[in-house]
Parts: C-alpha cells; sequence; structure tokens
C-alpha cells in the first residue's frame, strides 16, 4: 500500500469524476472556447484575420499550459493537434505551438467518436461509419440463415443502428452526395434481413414492417428527441 499524493487510480470508479472536479476550473485559465469530456479537451478560437488568430491561440495555448503545470498535469503534445475549420481557399498555414512545441496541423480529426473535418461536410465520418456497418452487413449475411427475422432485428440495432444515431444530429444534415452511400448500406441491410432481391424494390413498406428506421428518419427522430 502507498499513498496517493495527487491524481486517482487509472480504472476506479470515482476516478473520472474526480478528475472533471479537478480540472472544472481549467475554462476560467483561458479566453479560449472550450469543451472538457474527461481527459479530452477541445479549445477553439475565431478570427477572419489568420495573423491576430495564430497571435490569440499562441497566447492562450501558453495560459493553458502555465495552468496545467501549476496543477501537475502534463499535456500529451502528441495527441494534440490544430485544424482550421473554413471554407476560404489558399488559407494561410499557421504556427501553433505551445511550450515552444509546434503541433501538427490536420483536416480531419476524431474527436469523441465523431470525425470533424476542416470544411465541415463530414464525409469523412461518413466514410468511417460506412466501413464499420459495411463489416456488420457481411457479418449479418452470414448470420441469416441461422437466425430469425426478430434475432436479426437485435442485431441490426447491435451492430449498425448504434453508428447510425451517435452523432447524427451533427453530421446528419449533409449534402445527399455524402449521405447516398450510407443508405446504399442501410438498404442492403434491410435487405439482408428480409431476403428482400436487390434491385428496384420499393423498400418503404419492408422498414415498416421491421419497424427500422431509415437515415433521414433517424436524423428527424434524434433533433426532435433533443430539440422538442
Amino acid at each position: 500500500m502507498l499513498p496517493i499524493d495527487f491524481g486517482v487510480p487509472q480504472g476506479s470508479i470515482l476516478g473520472p469524476l474526480l478528475f472533471i472536479l479537478f480540472i472544472n476550473d481549467l475554462p476560467s485559465a483561458t479566453s479560449l472556447y472550450i469543451k472538457l469530456f474527461a481527459d479530452d479537451t477541445f479549445l477553439c478560437a475565431q478570427n477572419s484575420d489568420c495573423d491576430l488568430l495564430e497571435d490569440e491561440v499562441n497566447s492562450e495555448l501558453q495560459k493553458v499550459y502555465e495552468w496545467l503545470a501549476a496543477n501537475k498535469l502534463t499535456l500529451n503534445i502528441g495527441k494534440s493537434k490544430f485544424m482550421i475549420i473554413t471554407n476560404k481557399k489558399n488559407v494561410k498555414c499557421l504556427s501553433i505551438g505551445i511550450n515552444g512545441t509546434l503541433l501538427e496541423s490536420c483536416d480531419h480529426y476524431k474527436y469523441l467518436g465523431v470525425v470533424v473535418d476542416k470544411n465541415l461536410s463530414w464525409k469523412p465520418h461518413v466514410e468511417y461509419i460506412c466501413k464499420k456497418i459495411s463489416k456488420a452487413c457481411g457479418s449479418m449475411a452470414r448470420l441469416r440463415y441461422s437466425m430469425n427475422t426478430n434475432v436479426l432485428v437485435e442485431v441490426y440495432h447491435s451492430l449498425i443502428h448504434s453508428y447510425l444515431r451517435y452523432g447524427i444530429m451533427v453530421w446528419g444534415n449533409a449534402s445527399e452526395s455524402t449521405l447516398q452511400p450510407l443508405k446504399c448500406l442501410i438498404n442492403r441491410a434491410v435487405r439482408i434481413i428480409t431476403f428482400a432481391p436487390f434491385g428496384r424494390v420499393d423498400l418503404e413498406p419492408i422498414y415498416g414492417y421491421l419497424k427500422i428506421l431509415d437515415v433521414e428518419k433517424v436524423f428527424s427522430f434524434r433533433n426532435i428527441q433533443i430539440y422538442v
């Protein structure tokens, strides 16, 4: 047995709550817009002038570093990146760093399971969940000969619907061309469950029979749940 002077044991039940309480005043150390989720911290600044934006971010990141050092916390520089979100072309390449170490710039980054890209097109995220759902469809295609429809629907909700509904309030309003591959995969899953032929078949009655929502309806339903 050894005493713990600071910090929390990894894997403990109270650890996440105690850590959140410990860093709860981090936003007061900087004027950057900040969101905390356990040890994943998101900082944001906005300015139409790239030079002013660069100066502000570097100055505020130094304040963040000093707060972390004063509270006996270290920043994982290797996992820390920055991204410029804009629709403008030929944007100046900013030099962003913290305590003398430059941060890597990226075009997209997965934050809390959602891939955010610099244009907010959500195409990288849709491609990410399409890969997951495609694998799930392959598994369901092998299972459908040994399971009844009700069990296959449960498998659908476990392996596919969980990816579909997560964060859809954010990325579900992407363009039709971006969402089309995802819609095709969901249609494929429905066909796998019901042995419906691939081709020009009206899937609306099949969705109703299985009590499964398509991509657009999941987006609408989640928004109603959150905002109404």
